[in-house]
């Protein structure tokens, strides 16, 4: 959580939230203030107000809000149950003598004796009347025996704002106000509290350093909520940090939790952030490895590798719970997939796997792994019980890329620029590449001593491509067809109208359907239609066409050649009678065609049908279709708005039905 409201420490607040200041154990001296027992101090004392009450002997449970706060509450929750005060003298009527107490802590990683011991103390204790408390990071852990033996079990809660004015109060007792903006909460721990302190610090002065502590940096994690374009991904980590809640609480076992998560795609596009993002949104450890990292952990023998990979391992179940991070998994291959030195990648990952199907020891942990080819991961790797969940994460739509440049542009672009515009222009480019993009703007901008402007960006970005001025007017009249057909028909939706080369295209039309679901026939025609608009559009304003709508496999002739044999083949809408193939694409096309020239001549019927619908449509639109050209290659760019816009102002009346979403 990152709160960003003004904080107000309110200095006639009640004891138990006072921070301590005549305590040993948490001010040493006038100067010196331990701020994690500052922290402890006021968490344990909310919950653990009715025990401190009653102080009835019997078996609490006390469910800290980590492993990490464990030591740091043990060594005061007698005092605190006892009521002693954060501040001032004792209260009237509390005893210098405590009561019996027993404080024991239990976690995963303890050995068969410990336990037994502890097991052997809290039967003693509770036989001689004592008031027991079995301090733990997580319910999750304890033995059902015990859990079903306590009297109650008391969670106590994350670092919040309370918990911080108790500390930024005993830091700087003159203090009145300060802001928590930019502060992870999440992220504050007895580390990081006691970190940030230096004797006669102010409470700003101290916010400054907190924060710097809690923010993402390299090994930690990165904001949850900065990350855009990945909704499947965010909603599988929501998911996520919902069932770690519960099994804190103790409601569901460890095996009810997904094991592990394999993010695939291309270099780029924030899969390492978003692993990250995982356990900064659930509030937990990150550990980050590869096997990069594994193998110049030392001499880069087999040995030094498989140790290093344990000891990440190892790591992420010290700091659990967790999120371990396997970067680059398609570098490890798959066994018996090469020829040369198979039985050193056999090894590493039979170790890996032998790692991975820990379940007793990787308790807490969550295993997420990336690559950019998950076709070569041994598949062994992506069984149930491992990397068992998959999401594909690929570049960012216009929309999340406007995100993302609003994200690395804020308070350093001038006012009025159009980051819609921007993004459309960028279309297909990845998370890192629009930073790259920012960089570049915000260095020319830096030079002139001046904020980042519209032309800053479109510098950065690359528009070159096309640069023959009559050339380029063809591509802006070929894009516009496109355009033009799609808003004809209400299956169809417009997104916008590019310019900007990118890969082996000139321009680029986003023309899509207007709803997800069922296609029919006229949906299949409507689309045809659409992808031969460009071609029309040039015939229409030049009398001939070049090679722009044919040539690679995903050009508008070939696309429209797929769509129309999977109509014809797999989608039962072939005029001669029904019948399924499965999809064919490449050199099997030539084949087929070759043997079925009966299938090649519905296809062409199809694509002929199509491109007599799209030369009619254009042909009545001629003005809208001149305007939208002529924008377009004064702007580059032009949004689904402005196109609509644009077809409005040329005469809706001569334009048809306008039923696409834009």
């Amino acid at each position: 959580m990152h709160d960003d409201e003004d904080l107000f420490l309110d200095h006639e607040s009640s004891d138990l939230n006072d921070p301590p200041t005549d305590q040993a154990d948490v001010v040493d001296d006038v100067n010196s203030i331990d701020c994690a027992m500052v922290g402890a101090w006021n968490l344990l004392g909310r919950a653990l107000g009715k025990i401190s009450k009653q102080r009835r002997p019997g078996l609490y449970v006390v469910v800290a809000p980590g492993d990490h706060w464990v030591s740091t509450m043990r060594a005061i929750v007698a005092k605190v149950i006892l009521g002693y005060p954060c501040r001032g003298p004792r209260r009237p009527g509390v005893a210098r003598s405590a009561p019996s107490f027993l404080v024991h802590e239990w976690d995963a990683g303890g050995d068969a004796k410990k336990g037994n011991e502890i097991r052997a103390s809290v039967e003693s204790g509770l036989r001689e009347g004592r008031i027991v408390i079995l301090l733990t990071g997580s319910r999750a852990v304890v033995p059902p025996e015990l859990g079903a033996a306590a009297d109650s079990t008391i969670y106590v809660t994350a670092p919040d704002r309370e918990c911080l004015a108790a500390v930024l109060k005993a830091v700087d007792p003159v203090a009145r106000r300060t802001s928590l903006r930019g502060l992870n909460l999440n992220a504050v721990t007895p580390v990081t509290l006691r970190l940030a302190y230096r004797p006669g610090t102010t409470a700003t002065s101290y916010l400054r350093r907190l924060k710097a502590l809690t923010q993402g940096s390299k090994g930690k994690a990165s904001r949850f909520d900065s990350l855009h374009g990945i909704d499947k991904a965010k909603e599988w980590a929501s998911a996520l940090k919902l069932d770690l809640q519960l099994w804190r609480q103790g409601k569901i076992s460890w095996h009810d939790l997904p094991r592990g998560l394999l993010l695939a795609g291309p270099p780029g596009t924030g899969k390492t952030s978003f692993a990250g993002a995982i356990a900064d949104h659930a509030g937990i450890a990150f550990v980050p490895t590869s096997y990069a990292t594994w193998q110049t952990s030392g001499a880069g023998h087999l040995g030094e590798v498989l140790k290093a990979m344990n000891a990440a391992f190892a790591q992420a179940r010290l700091l659990a719970p967790s999120v371990l991070f396997i970067d680059e998994l398609d570098t490890l291959g798959s066994r018996g997939g090469r020829e040369q030195r198979d039985d050193w990648w056999r090894a590493i990952i039979n170790a890996l796997l032998e790692q991975m199907d820990g379940v007793a020891s990787n308790e807490g942990v969550v295993m997420v792994g990336a690559s950019n080819h998950p076709e070569l991961i041994d598949s062994a790797i992506l069984r149930a019980g491992r990397l068992e969940d998959r999401i594909d994460v690929g570049p960012p739509d216009v929309k999340a890329l406007a995100c993302i440049y609003a994200q690395h542009l804020a308070g350093r672009m001038e006012a009025g620029v159009d980051l819609q515009r921007i993004a459309w222009m960028s279309e297909g480019a990845t998370g890192a590449d629009v930073i790259r993009i920012c960089k570049t703007a915000n260095r020319r901008a830096r030079h002139e001593a001046r904020l980042v402007t519209t032309e800053d960006l479109i510098a950065a970005i690359g528009v070159d491509g096309v640069v023959d001025p009559q050339d380029l007017w063809r591509v802006a009249v070929h894009e516009a067809g496109h355009a033009i057909v799609a808003m004809a028909h209400s299956a169809l939706r417009v997104g916008g109208l590019s310019l900007v080369s990118r890969e082996k295209t000139a321009g680029h039309a986003a023309v899509s359907m207007a709803r997800a679901g069922t296609l029919s026939p006229a949906d299949l025609d409507a689309m045809l239609a659409a992808l031969m608009g460009g071609r029309a559009a040039e015939e229409l304003a030049f009398g001939d066409i070049t090679a722009g709508s044919g040539g690679g496999d995903n050009s508008d002739l070939a696309r429209a050649t797929q769509m129309a044999v999977i109509a014809e083949l797999s989608l039962g809408m072939r005029s001669e009678g029904l019948i399924w193939y499965p999809k064919v694409s490449g050199d099997r096309l030539v084949q087929l065609f070759g043997q079925r020239p009966d299938i090649e001549h519905a296809v062409r019927r199809r694509l002929d049908t199509a491109y007599t619908k799209a030369r009619e449509l254009i042909e009545a639109r001629k003005p809208t279709l001149d305007l939208l050209a002529e924008r377009l290659l004064a702007r580059k760019v032009l949004s689904a708005k402005e196109v609509m816009d644009l077809a409005g102002k040329a005469g809706s009346e001569a334009i048809g039905p306008l039923a696409c979403a834009l």
